[in-house]
């Protein structure tokens, strides 16, 4: 599970670097680069998260677990109006946020031996 957590951290650091790029070199007015560089700075922002929790899951898991929360969040925007704001990508997007959430939802708990409610409240066993 450390090995996932690390590989989306990787992901989003990618994605945040791709939003911001975008934003800068690509986008003709102010509301497009403000939404590029909001969205990658808040990718890049989950990622550092992403990649110190990776080093200890006991320890972080409630901000994996609530990062899952996120991406359940994303992957609804997405799917809904993401396709006519950025196109097809959106579907690819808003898929992998979903299959994220779905790994972080199932994967921790079992992992951790802990119950779903227990990690996103930070609760002891």
């Amino acid at each position: 599970m450390q090995k996932i957590v690390l590989i989306s951290g990787f992901w989003n650091l990618i994605l945040g670097l791709g939003s911001l790029s975008s934003g800068l070199l690509k986008s003709e007015n102010s509301t497009e680069i403000y939404f590029h560089c909001m969205v990658g700075v808040f990718l890049l922002f989950t990622s550092a998260v992403l990649i110190v929790a990776s080093r200890d899951l006991q320890k972080y898991a409630t901000f994996v677990l609530w990062e899952g929360l996120l991406r359940f969040a994303a992957a609804g925007i997405l799917l809904t109006i993401g396709l006519s704001a950025i196109g097809n990508n959106a579907v690819f997007l808003g898929m992998t946020d979903t299959v994220w959430g779905i790994i972080y939802s199932i994967g921790l708990p079992f992992v951790l031996k802990k119950s779903f409610k227990q990690i996103l409240f930070d609760q002891s066993v």
